[in-house]
């Protein structure tokens, strides 16, 4: 399901208008990366917990020519869900 499609269902379901749906989705996805990438957890019950992943520095391979190639460390946003299917 695409964001798009995901604003649609939930403007269907909720009876509210499309673009409004667009706004708070956009707000909330916003609040969601600000507040992780100042460090902070973000747990919305019965769904998950955002958080901060760091991904360590490592090496790696080029495939073309079998160099060794340093990978610098990242930050990416982690999502735990804790919603059982």
């Amino acid at each position: 399901m695409t964001k798009s499609d995901f604003i649609r269902k939930v403007a269907a379901i909720s009876g509210i208008e499309k673009g409004t749906v667009e706004h708070v989705v956009n707000v909330a996805t916003d609040v969601i990366k600000d507040s992780v990438g100042d460090g902070d957890e973000i747990m919305l019950r019965e769904f998950g917990k955002f958080y901060k992943k760091e991904i360590p520095e490592r090496w790696g391979v080029n495939p073309k020519t079998g160099e060794r190639v340093r990978i610098t460390e990242k930050k990416r946003l982690g999502f735990r869900s804790n919603v059982a299917f």
